[in-house]
């Protein structure tokens, strides 16, 4: 589904629906009816400083990719990143701080001035949902991207699985 799909206004009355539904007690209804019970069926926020560590931590990872001194990356990835922390995308794996170091000085070599720019976070429990943006050296849109990202409890990022708004990983849907 595109962005604009989402958006749709024929998806309008579905989504009010969804979240009445959830807001009634749906997951406690679901229960009732014979479906497994959700865990709660209304979880609870994350607390504020967990979410500003965590919000904190990806900015730092998302700052990494633009920082062109080597120190400034690694003080980035140093405060971002958990020791023993994963990356997985369509075309790379990393493993550690030292790991996805050399992943971004490569590619900082091979793209020059190219940036990532935060767009949006989604935070529950230990798991975040990022959208972002790859950027020219003018700033200039090139692609958008989405990492699903687990921290651990000190909410530092210990593992992310990207994915790359591009044909070749975006699913044909039928219409």
């Amino acid at each position: 589904m595109t962005e604009s799909s989402i958006s749709h206004p024929r998806f309008a009355p579905a989504l009010v629906a969804l979240g009445l539904w959830i807001s009634a007690g749906g997951a406690a209804w679901a229960a009732d009816a014979g479906a497994a019970p959700a865990p709660s069926s209304h979880p609870s926020a994350l607390p504020a400083a967990e979410r500003a560590k965590q919000q904190a931590a990806f900015q730092a990872y998302t700052d990494a990719w633009g920082a062109r001194a080597d120190d400034v990356r690694r003080q980035r990835l140093t405060d971002s990143l958990a020791a023993g922390m994963t990356y997985q995308d369509a075309t790379v794996h990393a493993e550690g701080v030292s790991g996805v170091e050399a992943m971004i000085a490569r590619f900082q070599r091979q793209s020059p001035g190219v940036a990532l720019r935060l767009d949006d976070l989604l935070l529950w429990d230990d798991h975040g949902l990022a959208k972002w943006s790859m950027l020219d050296p003018k700033g200039g849109l090139i692609m958008h991207g989405y990492d699903e990202v687990t921290y651990d409890p000190a909410g530092r990022i210990k593992g992310i699985v990207g994915f790359f708004d591009t044909p070749g990983q975006r699913a044909a849907l039928p219409r």
